[in-house]
């Protein structure tokens, strides 16, 4: 929702397991109140590991999105894990240890940052997607960091053909039957907001990539363009 969220550590935690820990992630609005949450524990949250007294969450920190899949992870230090301990760390107690967690969105989080923009006169133009992708729910796409009053095109496709194209990369398939481009021009800002509702006779499991692409003669070849988007239908 292009607002950034927190990773909370409770080394504490007895959920599942005493002192195991856990890790809370904290979905925020604008104004920093709390609008959703998600736990990592012991047998919570989809983590498999064992932590028995280990002090899960002690330490956390983010590592960027090492899978690749357009959502952060974390590292997250557990003090008093002692798992296979061999010398010469099993002659102390509690060696420790750190976990890697590969995180997946939130239940409702349905969208994927699949990156390849293109700057223009205001920078990287930002392509957000926020909804469930349930039938008949509100969805938003917004537009940021474009050129002012311009005219732009959100381009959308059921694939994904990454094509060379005027010095940027073409992300959305245009084609049938799922192939749109919708000329939308950007205010003020730079940018545009449009809200809609998800339409019935999707199959589940489909993916639609949206991308724009701005009027911009600071681009390089004329065309600013943002990051693609990819939203799957649950």
């Amino acid at each position: 929702d292009g607002i950034t969220d927190l990773a909370v550590g409770a080394r504490g935690d007895d959920d599942g397991v005493a002192n195991g820990g856990g890790v809370w992630i904290l979905f925020l609005n604008t104004d920093g109140t709390v609008k959703s949450h998600a736990k990592i524990a012991a047998a919570t949250g989809g983590f498999t590991g064992s932590l028995d007294n280990d002090g899960f969450g002690g330490f956390v920190a983010p590592i960027g999105d090492v899978d690749g899949d357009g959502i952060y992870d974390l590292a997250v230090g557990a003090a008093g894990d002692d798992d296979g301990d061999t010398p010469p760390l099993s002659s102390f107690w509690n060696a420790g240890a750190v976990w890697i967690l590969f995180l997946d969105g939130a239940p409702t989080a349905r969208w994927r940052n699949l990156a390849s923009p293109l700057a223009g006169s205001n920078g990287l133009p930002t392509l957000v997607g926020v909804g469930t992708l349930e039938v008949g729910d509100p969805i938003t796409l917004t537009l940021s960091g474009a050129k002012e009053n311009s005219l732009s095109y959100l381009v959308v496709g059921a694939l994904a053909v990454n094509l060379p194209f005027k010095g940027g990369t073409l992300v959305p398939a245009f084609e049938a039957p799922f192939g749109l481009f919708f000329p939308l021009p950007t205010d003020g800002a730079g940018g545009w907001s449009l809200p809609a509702t998800w339409p019935s006779g999707l199959p589940a499991g489909l993916d639609l990539f949206f991308q724009a692409w701005i009027v911009d003669a600071a681009a390089p070849a004329g065309l600013a363009a943002s990051n693609a988007i990819k939203g799957t239908t649950p």
